[in-house]
């Protein structure tokens, strides 16, 4: 993350209830525990909504990130990457529907 201008939010950043970090501040203010959690369901609503933003933090790239930066994708399902196949997608692709909303 060495491109200018990079900003880490601490949930989805449309959310009004996010913090913005600089990358050094966010690497170790966001919880990766959580962000990374295979589930985010809590039996207490509030805590429920909180870890739901949570799970979608975001790294903020202004402008874009060129091609030769992106080692790989990761597909939700066989028929999303077979769609991503389709569009000459050269690099591997990794089947995990643990990280996507599904």
């Amino acid at each position: 993350m060495k491109f200018s201008g990079v900003v880490l939010t601490d949930g989805n950043a449309s959310s009004g209830y996010n913090r913005f970090f600089s990358v050094e501040e966010g690497l170790s203010a966001i919880c990766f525990d959580k962000v990374f959690a295979r589930d985010w369901t809590y039996p207490d609503t509030f805590e429920y909504y909180r870890r739901k933003r949570i799970k979608c933090a975001e790294v903020l790239v202004p402008d874009k990130i060129g091609f030769e930066y992106i080692k790989s994708a990761f597909a939700a399902t066989k028929l999303a990457e077979y769609k991503l196949r389709g569009l000459s997608w050269p690099l591997p692709i990794e089947i995990n529907p643990d990280i996507f909303f599904m």
